[in-house]
Formats: structure tokens, sequence, C-alpha cells
């Protein structure tokens, strides 16, 4: 609740007591001038609108002042409404609150401990409701001051990510015009070259024999040159397969990652290249499965996939540190798992201890 409201409570009370002290022919008058302040108190309390309750506030303390030299009760509103319009238009700090206790020299004695009373609690409670309002409206800025920072941030990132793709398609461009080039620059000469031998040996074919199996070798010893020449720019353009394998499963852990929010470590060496394209077919599927229980079921925070040769056979395991299991039940997830490692003449083995793990092991 507004303590500021409540304290209004509290006036109005000790005012309605004063007016049934007093019966007079204008009690009536007394009682509709309250009225008449609690309803412009309730407008102040109920908009938020600056600039009407500024015009409130002026309003309220000059229809208080006014009131206050006809009946000195209407005092106990005067330093509430003095501070709440100080807030609103003079911000003069504390200092402006005191012309209240003017009023001190001219209200009944037996009256004025009542007032101070009224006077402290008002400009303590008016003040405090400004240091509040002054940290919210700092907070305010901060966070639209963020949020602009987070906008333009996410505006980055987007130009980032678009300057990405544009780097990717220029050197996607720069490779194939390489490979172009380099195609051209091998086999251009030696077709064109052993086109020419063809037309020569059509022309000599029926006067010399001959001469047109030798030069007919010679184009075709040409053509298997060229032949190696092509095998050896594409072997060199051609990527690894394992190269290929772990690009794909670094862009599987950087999802995971997105989604999940868990840190996931991978550590392999060269000896991954020992690991065949058929392998790889059966250990993509598992780490994905293996990824794909952890985000659902382990709680985890942290995640390792390792790589490890051993002599004639490979190791490659899937671990978390989530809370893991007294009893596990196989489903079909890992079920697929065995079967695809069976199919490669390895075998799969599953550990819920301590967080979970899978291992696959197979020949190499």
């Amino acid at each position: 609740m507004n303590y500021l409201v409540l304290l209004e409570i509290i006036l109005c009370s000790v005012y309605a007591v004063e007016i049934l002290k007093i019966d007079t022919v204008y009690t009536n008058l007394y009682w509709l001038a309250a009225l008449v302040y609690a309803c412009l108190k309730l407008v102040f309390y109920i908009l938020y609108d600056n600039k009407i309750n500024k015009n409130l506030s002026v309003a309220t303390l000059i229809f208080v002042s006014v009131l206050t030299w006809f009946f000195y009760p209407f005092v106990l509103f005067f330093p509430l409404c003095l501070n709440q319009t100080n807030i609103f238009t003079l911000k003069k700090g504390w200092g402006i609150s005191f012309v209240s206790l003017l009023w001190l020299f001219i209200i009944p004695s037996d009256y004025v401990i009542i007032f101070l009373l009224g006077f402290g609690f008002s400009t303590i409670l008016v003040y405090m409701q400004k240091e509040q309002s002054d940290q919210i409206i700092l907070y305010e800025e901060k966070l639209e001051a963020l949020l602009k920072k987070q906008a333009k941030m996410k505006e980055q990132i987007e130009t980032f990510s678009q300057v990405t793709e544009n780097i990717t398609y220029q050197s996607q461009l720069e490779e194939r015009n390489k490979l172009s080039q380099a195609l051209h620059d091998e086999m251009g000469h030696t077709l064109s070259g052993n086109i020419l031998r063809l037309e020569a040996i059509k022309l000599v074919i029926e006067k010399n024999t001959q001469r047109s199996k030798t030069m007919l070798q010679e184009v075709i010893d040409n053509l298997r040159k060229g032949m190696d020449s092509i095998r050896s720019i594409l072997k060199a353009v051609k990527p690894e397969i394992s190269t290929v394998n772990i690009a794909n499963l670094k862009l599987v852990i950087d999802n995971v990652k997105k989604q999940s929010g868990i840190n996931i470590h991978l550590k392999y060496n060269s000896d991954v290249d020992v690991i065949n394209q058929s392998m790889w077919q059966a250990i993509m599927p598992n780490i994905k499965e293996a990824l794909t229980n952890m985000m659902k079921y382990s709680k985890a925070d942290s995640c390792q996939i390792e790589f490890i040769k051993l002599n004639k056979l490979y190791r490659v395991t899937v671990k978390d540190n989530g809370v893991g299991c007294s009893s596990m039940i196989k489903g079909l997830g890992m079920a697929g798992i065995e079967e695809r490692m069976t199919l490669i003449d390895g075998n799969a083995i599953f550990d819920s201890s301590s967080g979970f793990s899978v291992t696959m092991i197979f020949p190499i």
C-alpha cells in the first residue's frame, strides 16, 4: 500500500475528529471542503501523468492554503501538499518544506503537536517516494540503454553473419575458379593436341598403318597422363573424410550448445584419419543420439567427446556430468546405437553410475 495514501487517511481521520468537536452553522461546509480535497487527492494518486499531477498539486495547495485561514484544522494537509508541489514544480530540496512551519505562529497551541507530527511524516514520506521514483527512472534509463545496446549487438551479429556468408560464398567461388583454371591449364592443351593427332591419324591410317598405330599409342599415353593429372587435381581439392566429418560434428556440437547451454569439449588428434566413411556413418548418428539423450534427461552442464586410437582398435566416448541413474533401461535409442556398432564389428558400452557415458569401440 502507498504510505502517502495511508497518511492521507490518517490526516482525514484527524480532520474528521476536529469537525465533530465543532458544532457551527459552517459544519456542512467543512465536510464539503474535505470532500473536495479528497476528490482532488484521489485523482492525484490515480493518475500517472506528471503534467496533470503538477497542476493538481498546485491547485490543491492553493485550496488548502485558502481554507486554512477560515478553518485551522485544514492546516493538517498543508505540509503534505507543499512537499508534493515542491517535488513537481519548485524542486528546491528540503528547505522549502520548512515553510510549513510558519503556520506554528498562527494555529492554536494545543494543535501544534498534531501539526508537527503531520509535517514530519509527510516530509519524510514524500522525499522517500521521490528518491524511489528517481531510482526507478534511473533503472529505466539504464534498461533502455541496455536494450539499445542489445539491439545494436544483434544488428552487428546479423551483419557479421551476412558477411560470413558472403565470405564463405566468395571462398567457394574462388575454389571453383581455381579448380576450373587448373583443369583448363592441365587438360586444355592435352585434349586439343590429341584431337589434332586423331585427325591426322584419320588421314594416314590407310596409307601408313604402322605410323597410325604409333601415333594412336601416343594419343592413348597422353590421355592417360591427362587422366592422372585430373585425379591429382581432384585429390588435392577434395578434403579428407575425417576433416569433413569432424567439421560436421563441430556443427552438431554448436547446435546442441545453443539449444541447451551445455559446455561440450571435443578432443581428437590426427589419428582420426584412420576412421573410414562406413565407420563415420555409424559414429555420427550415435554421437547425435547420445547428445540428444543428454539434453533430455541428464541435467548436465558439461560433456566431453573423445577420440582415442588403441593400437588396432579405436574408442569414441561421449560422457556428461549429469545425474545418471541407478538402473538403466535400454530404449530404442540405445538399441540403435548397438545395431550401428554391430555393422562395423564394434561394441557399445553404456555407463550411468557417474553421469552418463557411451563408449564405442571398433576395429580399424
